[in-house]
């Protein structure tokens, strides 16, 4: 998991990813979600096991609920699917107001949600969840264009390791013996790029 907690107002955080294949056995059910945004909003895509079936879908999370309304059903996902998610706040003296912007590069879709979300915004994350399910096992998940702007400076996430306690932390997943099932890689490159690697539990 990568994680942004900083004081100051976080307006846009932006990631990159491809979809990674997942391995199912059979009757397997388990989940894993690869979500990017600010605090709750977010755009990203599930990649999961039911019974027994590899599942691709797009996932976002509004105000901390979970759900993609309103997409077409045509707009699928599929493994080594690139997709960007941007989430954007606008702020104002009596209101602000949240877009979700997920895309789907290679299948040329995008999907938009605005709302209003008066919350204190102010972490920004780049995460894979289970959600509280066994973890799906996955391909490597490669990021690229993990982007933040922070009081109107937009730049890598990497650019604010001086300003921000901690740009990314090692994302662990712990089962009955403190196995971890997944870490990330350190930060690379202009556009701060790592990868998630699903670690098979002993």
């Amino acid at each position: 998991m990568t994680n942004l907690d900083a004081v100051d107002i976080i307006t846009l955080v932006q990631g990159s990813w491809v979809v990674p294949k997942v391995t199912c056995a059979k009757g397997e059910t388990s989940y894993a979600s690869y979500l990017v945004g600010i605090q709750g909003d977010e755009g990203g895509a599930a990649f999961y096991c039911s019974s027994g079936s590899a599942v691709y879908s797009a996932n976002c999370e509004f105000l901390g609920v979970l759900g993609c309304t309103g997409i077409p059903g045509t707009d699928t996902v599929s493994p080594g699917d690139e997709m960007t998610s941007d989430t954007n706040v606008i702020y104002s003296e009596r209101t602000q107001t949240a877009t979700v912007t997920l895309t789907d590069t290679t299948k040329a879709w995008t999907y938009t949600h605005t709302f209003t979300d008066t919350r204190a915004l102010q972490d920004g994350f780049w995460v894979l969840s289970d959600f509280g399910h066994p973890l799906t096992k996955f391909a490597v998940l490669q990021t690229n264009g993990n982007f933040v702007t922070i009081l109107g400076r937009n730049a890598s996430i990497m650019s604010f390791h001086n300003v921000l306690s901690d740009v990314i932390t090692q994302f662990s997943k712990y089962v009955n013996k403190g196995d971890p099932l997944a870490t990330t890689s350190a930060l690379s490159g202009a556009t701060s790029a790592f990868s998630i690697k699903w670690l098979e539990a002993s």
